[in-house]
């Protein structure tokens, strides 16, 4: 492993607009409005502390959990119709920070480790993808310690994968997994030199 500069990004988000509140009875229930109003924004503001880090000479940096702000729809359960917008904020907001990112990081020729919700067959996903100095995402770690408030819309992974970048090998782990001490054990055996740990928790 070689020296690298390494950045962490911990963004203080604004309180959502109480029109997409969804715990409240009448909330703006359009899944539309509320990525172009409300979660781009989000997403900007990572974006701009990536470049920040670009500019700083980082070579990998993580950012913070739920980049795109899609966790504060985790408490509206049930159907589309019922006001359950999450998977459908999913499939809008995923797309979207990936094609930021991958330009950043081609940008500044820096690898990110970004973790947002994501959709994928179906299911909903807390996962970290980690993008390399070209904007190529190698891989991803799908959380697998999930807290209770996750349970309820969000599948928990079942791999523990490391990640060979250019300047050594890489293991990831998302918030509440650092309460379990052998999720970076078990990535240390693998050959992780260095371990990720975006959060949105503790601050």
């Amino acid at each position: 492993m070689r020296k690298i500069r390494l950045g962490a990004i911990q963004p203080h988000y604004p309180s959502l607009p109480p029109e997409y509140n969804c715990v409240r009875e009448n909330f703006s229930a359009d899944p539309q409005e509320i990525f172009e109003k409300a979660l781009i924004p989000y997403i900007e503001l990572t974006a701009g502390l990536l470049e920040q880090a670009g500019e700083a000479g980082c070579g990998a940096v993580t950012t913070c959990e739920d980049l795109c702000g899609t966790a504060a729809f985790l408490a509206r359960t049930g159907t589309r119709e019922e006001g359950n917008l999450f998977p459908d904020l999913l499939e809008l907001t995923a797309p979207y920070a990936e094609e930021r990112i991958a330009g950043i990081a081609r940008r500044y020729q820096m690898n990110i480790i970004a973790c947002y919700n994501r959709r994928e067959g179906g299911k909903n996903f807390n996962q970290a993808a980690v993008f390399n100095r070209k904007g190529e995402i190698v891989g991803s770690y799908r959380k697998t310690h999930l807290p209770p408030n996750e349970m309820w819309q969000v599948e928990a992974g079942t791999e523990l994968p490391v990640f060979d970048l250019d300047f050594g090998r890489v293991g990831v782990s998302i918030c509440y997994d650092m309460m379990f001490p052998e999720m970076c054990q078990s990535l240390s055996l693998k050959g992780a030199e260095v371990v990720f740990h975006p959060t949105a928790g503790y601050g």
